[in-house]
């Protein structure tokens, strides 16, 4: 009997010390993936903070006059849009292939250990590219010498206020129409990646912006600013008033329109639903109260 008893408990040992290795694995690799996964993330951040050291941050940037709209910058954010349309591809791809892992997994075609790893597997491939985009779009800007808060200036009155775009924007899972009843990405509408939080995160950032303009043409006191500055601050308090309002979306500034219509096709192209998501840091102007930016 205790020889009997012995074995057994033999066997069990060998068989927990067996899982607890299988377990060990499996965590180690699924770490290793994670940790493979977030590398282009962590790049991102360290670019980022690259971006503002040399730069400034997003909402110190002044935005060009009314009267204006420089060739050269808007020429610049041209070349940085068209640079990033290898990563957006692969962006494209990772939200059409993740949901069949997904699906693979959920039908149990597969061991269990098999469904963790494919699980896994589907996860780094839909996150990775995520981060690898933004650090595209970082070390592009970083190239072209110009800052993220100018670059978002033009992302948002280019996309937005000109073609009809919208914070809305946002990748479907499986990579279809935007009209349609698809699974996006975020479970929630306080979710970071929400069209309800990438609206607050234009506003947040978009409004600062362009309270720094009111603050330059204040100061300026040129006569000739009556009217512009009464439009920009019609604007900003619109903003700040309307959750759903993105500015000059009634008509741009004569100057503005008049410099961005040769650049119609070559801007229309450049632009990506899938990776609009991922232009406005989050973070900032996120939450469910509302965006705090006031005029005096």
């Amino acid at each position: 009997m205790a020889a009997s008893g012995k074995k057994w408990l033999t066997g069990c040992t060998i068989g927990c010390v067996a899982l607890l290795v299988i377990l060990g694995l499996v965590t180690m690799a699924g770490f290793m993936m994670i940790s493979g996964t977030l590398e282009g993330f962590r790049e991102a951040k360290e670019t980022g903070e690259e971006l503002a050291g040399t730069h400034g941050a997003i909402v110190d940037f002044t935005p060009p006059h009314p009267g204006e709209l420089p060739a050269v910058r808007l020429h610049l954010f041209i070349s940085v849009r068209e640079s990033l349309a290898g990563p957006q591809k692969a962006l494209e791809a990772a939200f059409i292939q993740f949901p069949a892992a997904v699906e693979k997994a959920e039908k149990n075609e597969e061991s269990t250990w098999r469904t963790i790893f494919t699980v896994f597997r589907g996860l780094g491939d839909l996150i990775r590219p995520m981060g690898e985009y933004v650090e595209a779009r970082n070390r592009a800007l970083l190239d072209a010498g110009m800052g993220q808060g100018e670059y978002l200036f033009y992302y948002g009155l280019v996309y937005y206020s000109w073609l009809g775009h919208s914070p809305d924007d946002i990748p479907r899972m499986d990579g279809g129409d935007q009209d349609g009843s698809n699974t996006r990405i975020h479970a929630g509408q306080n979710a970071s990646f929400s069209a309800k939080q990438s609206w607050r995160r234009y506003r947040f950032y978009t409004e600062a912006m362009l309270r720094n303009l009111h603050a330059a043409m204040t100061a300026s006191a040129d006569p000739e600013a009556g009217t512009a500055l009464q439009d920009l601050t019609a604007e900003i308090d619109r903003l700040a008033k309307d959750p759903d309002h993105f500015v000059w979306s009634d008509g741009l500034p004569p100057a503005w329109q008049t410099a961005l219509e040769p650049e119609r096709e070559r801007l229309a192209k450049t632009y990506n639903k899938t990776a609009n998501i991922f232009e406005w840091p989050t973070g900032a102007g996120e939450g469910d109260g509302s965006i705090t930016f006031t005029l005096d």
